[in-house]
């Protein structure tokens, strides 16, 4: 998808409604519940976004750098005073990272845009060192299979977002890290049409393992089936044996 000015400012103003901060105050909660941002963690946000799904790790006091798909959408975030973010602009399935460089790496509004969806995902476990969270639009959401009901993304991009079910996300993980531990669940339930009064109704059901609503998040920890030792491979002169090439002892103490 091509984002351009007019998108992201639709993107914005959507941000900027009672509904979409009620749609922001709900993914926060999932995302607190099953990602957990800690204070001095360095965070990468991944996706579509001009600011507004940022806010909520910087009040739990992360580190955060955001990967986005144009330009368009930093300029955005800046007339809206978005501050103490690091932004980048980037294709979303090729991080500009090192290995192991965020604690946290969040993709929101990532995998709906992008048909490499595999390759985002082994991009987010590549530059994480800790856990990954991935946030999504619910297939199997009721919500989303009314014909009227609102949406987590602007009307004109409606059609054009892709959505997943947990089942599909569960096999692109683990095709990657096999059989790893993975806390899922989603909220928003309920079109926001239906008034402000059903919020105390959403607000009581439980979020995790439920596949019914229309935002869909998991994370998982990353884990690694080989181990960097920090030692000096040489140490004095004469270790290599150039004719015999023989393998050096002690440069690996072992694969997990």
């Amino acid at each position: 998808m091509i984002f351009d000015q007019a998108l992201a400012e639709e993107l914005s103003r959507l941000y900027g409604t009672e509904q979409g901060q009620y749609l922001a105050s709900r993914q926060e909660k999932l995302i607190r519940l099953l990602a957990r941002p800690g204070r001095g963690e360095r965070l990468l946000c991944v996706g579509a976004t001009t600011g507004e799904s940022l806010a909520p790790f910087l009040g739990f006091g992360c580190l955060v750098t955001a990967l986005v798909p144009a330009s368009c959408l930093v300029e955005a975030a800046k007339r809206k005073t978005v501050q103490g973010v690091d932004f980048r602009v980037g294709p979303v399935d090729d991080f500009p990272f090192s290995d192991d460089e965020f604690d946290l790496v969040v993709l929101l509004a990532a995998l709906e845009f992008t048909p490499n969806h595999r390759r985002l995902i082994d991009e987010a476990i590549r530059v994480c060192r800790d856990r990954v969270f991935i946030g999504v639009r619910n297939r199997c959401s009721p919500f989303l299979l009314g014909k009227n009901s609102a949406s987590l993304f602007p009307k004109t991009i409606r059609r054009q977002v892709r959505s997943y079910h947990i089942a599909e996300l569960l096999s692109l993980v683990r095709s990657n890290l096999g059989a790893v531990d993975v806390n899922w669940g989603s909220n928003i339930f309920f079109p926001w049409r239906l008034g402000k009064k059903i919020a105390n109704i959403e607000s009581r059901i439980p979020l995790l393992k439920n596949p019914c609503g229309a935002f869909l998040g998991l994370s998982f920890p990353v884990s690694y089936r080989y181990r960097t030792v920090q030692n000096v491979i040489v140490s004095g002169p004469g270790v290599f044996n150039e004719k015999g090439r023989a393998p050096v002892q002690g440069l690996v103490r072992g694969v997990k």
